[in-house]
Parts: C-alpha cells; structure tokens; sequence
C-alpha cells in the first residue's frame, strides 16, 4: 500500500481518536458540572429552609410573648376559628373580658363565631363599658343571623345601656324589630334620646 495511503489512514484514525476523547472529556464535564450545580442548589434550597425555620421560630415565640386574652379576642374579631379553638387548647378562658370590659361575644363578626364562643362559655347578656349587651350591638350592626341567636339562647331583650337605651331603639331592619318583639321587647321610646348603636360597641369605632 502507498505511503500516502497508509499515512492517510493512521491520520483518519487519530482524527477519530482524537474525537471521541474530546467527546468524553465533554460528557465528563457536563457531569461535573451537573453534579456542581446540584450541590449548590442543595446547599441554597437548604438554607432557605432553615431560614424559613427560624423566621416562623420567631413569629411564634413573638406572638406568645403576646398575653393569651389579646391573641383570642384578636382571633375572635378576625374570625380565626381555628386559632380560637387552638387557644381555648392553651387554656385561654372564654369568659375573659377586654380593656373595654366586652365578651367575647360582643366582637364575634358573624353568626358563626358568636356560636363558637357561646358554646364555649362566653357570656350572653355582659354588659361592655357603655353598658351594651352583646345584643344590642347586634341590634346596631344590623346583624339579624346575631340577634336571633342571642335571643335564642335568652339573651334580654330589654337590657338597658347607661344611656337607657334598649336594643329595639337601634333596631332599623324591620326583620330584627320583629325579632326583637316575638322575644318579648317591650317600646323602648320614654321620652330620652338615644345614641347611635355604633357608639356602643368598641366607643364607636
């Protein structure tokens, strides 16, 4: 065979050679580089954790350093069944009053809590600071589902504010008015004047 021919060959054959080292050495360095990439991503997703650990560490030591009456009532207000049930747990007594001397069943949003927190012992007919009673504060929220409940569970219908006013005073929606009445209201009208319902519940906030 001729030189040339022969040198040929032995140069296709380096060339071939020469190829599929590279070749290799490229899927040697894309494993590498995979492998890297993953660890660091391990590493990253891994600290995320543990940030995210320690940030819900605090949040919680944070809200226990909060006294237990204001994290329920907060709960009560926002209606948070779940945290509400979580701390009667705790032992968070359901007959405290706030700074405004209101029950839990005076900032109940809906018909829903109401009921949760007078099955768990909050007081029906507790006067607040202004002398309403968490029916009157329905009365004036306008809250027909919260009124026949409280009445349902005998809530007085004539319990009178330090201004004297009694819940059908406030009552505007002729369903509560009604309501008011079949539970034994009596005209709550002596010749005084009233204060708006909202006044009476939270100083009118």
């Amino acid at each position: 065979m001729p030189t040339d021919v022969l040198a040929g060959v032995a140069l296709y054959k380096g060339s071939v050679t020469e190829n599929v080292r590279r070749k290799r050495m490229g899927v040697r360095f894309l494993a590498s580089l995979a492998l890297v990439l993953l660890v660091a991503q391990a590493a990253v997703a891994g600290r995320d954790v543990r940030d995210r650990m320690k940030e819900r560490a605090a949040r919680v030591a944070e809200e226990e350093a909060i006294p237990i009456v204001v994290r329920l009532f907060r709960a009560v207000e926002n209606g948070e069944v779940d945290a509400f049930r979580r701390l009667l747990r705790k032992g968070a007594d359901p007959r405290s009053l706030d700074q405004d001397h209101q029950a839990l069943s005076h900032v109940a949003p809906n018909e829903t809590m109401l009921k949760l927190v007078l099955d768990a012992g909050a007081p029906v007919d507790a006067p607040n600071s202004w002398g309403a009673t968490p029916l009157t504060v329905a009365v004036g929220d306008g809250n027909l589902g919260k009124v026949k409940l409280l009445l349902a569970r005998h809530a007085d219908p004539n319990a009178r504010d330090e201004t004297g006013g009694a819940p059908l005073a406030y009552a505007q929606d002729p369903a509560i008015r009604a309501a008011l009445v079949a539970a034994g209201a009596r005209d709550p009208y002596d010749g005084s004047t009233s204060p708006t319902p909202r006044d009476l519940s939270r100083g009118g906030r």
